[in-house]
């Protein structure tokens, strides 16, 4: 990228605006002698207009200015303590984010449409396990997370997952691309995977604990046939590693042989169905037990 594009960082004005309007500043800006700066993000369209100071933003998951102040706030105390640097570097191949037990599969014979039951599953949820992992690493302070965890939950993955934003940046003058490139700042990304990783481990290793027991984990939602003295251990297990563990009930579970292979279906108490495409990889070779 040239380096007369970094003088458009900074900006005095900032306006969000809807879908229509973004595009008729650009066609108007396109037919103008102003350049721009064009940014999007996989949530968000932002346009930077340098000589005017004036930047402009359509996004229907904006954030509030409350919360892009939190997000500041997180990103001064990472570079007062230090934890950029201190932090360890992360390979985000390291990150596995699910595993499923052969038992989620059907075997060649299987029909397509197939349905298989499942009795007496439980389904166990980490509570706001990205902003208490991030807690625990010192990312996040006490006010921060206090902050996080009392607000709504859409919030805090929007305020933490912004630290690994990937951003596509256009330079714009009369309708034509005069430069492009993708940003990233990697520093702020390996915090971001370094609190993704941690809630992994966490939850891996309790998976494997549970053994023949477990029948999947996604993200931060585990799933094995019930035991009491099980989920006792597995409470405190996460208790242990300051992370608060909370029983979801469910009213039913069963394997759905698809077109695009095995979808493990749940459906909680007073809720729509939920659905997790299970893939031909990250199995774990146990035998299949009643």
């Amino acid at each position: 990228m040239k380096n007369q594009r970094s003088e458009t960082v900074k900006s005095k004005t900032f306006q969000i605006i809807g879908d229509a309007k973004i595009q008729q500043l650009i066609d108007r800006l396109d037919q103008s002698n102003e350049h721009y700066l064009l940014v999007e993000t996989n949530s968000s369209v932002k346009i930077k207009i340098p000589e005017l100071k004036l930047t402009y933003m359509c996004t229907p998951d904006y954030m509030s200015f409350k919360n892009w102040g939190t997000l500041a706030s997180i990103k001064s105390h990472l570079k007062k303590s230090g934890l950029i640097e201190t932090l360890p570097k992360i390979d985000r191949r390291e990150i596995q984010y699910f595993k499923f037990r052969n038992c989620m599969y059907f075997d060649k014979n299987s029909k397509r449409g197939e349905v298989r039951e499942f009795e007496n599953v439980a389904e166990y949820d980490i509570s706001g396990a990205y902003i208490q992992a991030a807690h625990n690493l010192g990312i996040l302070t006490a006010e921060n997370f206090k902050k996080l965890k009392d607000g709504p939950k859409a919030n805090r993955l929007k305020i933490l997952g912004a630290l690994a934003t990937v951003k596509t940046e256009y330079y714009i003058h009369k309708g034509e691309v005069i430069d492009e490139g993708i940003v990233t700042d990697k520093a702020l990304r390996n915090i971001w995977f370094n609190i993704v990783l941690s809630v992994d481990k966490v939850i891996s290793k309790a998976f494997e604990t549970l053994g023949p027991s477990a029948l999947f984990y996604y993200v931060d939602n585990i799933y094995f046939k019930y035991d009491e003295l099980k989920a006792s251990k597995l409470v405190e297990y996460f208790k242990n590693h300051n992370f608060e563990l909370k029983h979801v009930p469910l009213e039913r579970f069963f394997l759905y042989n698809s077109r695009r292979g095995p979808v493990a279906v749940v459906k909680r108490e007073g809720q729509e169905l939920k659905t997790f495409y299970i893939p031909h990889k990250k199995t774990i070779n146990y035998e299949i037990r009643s």
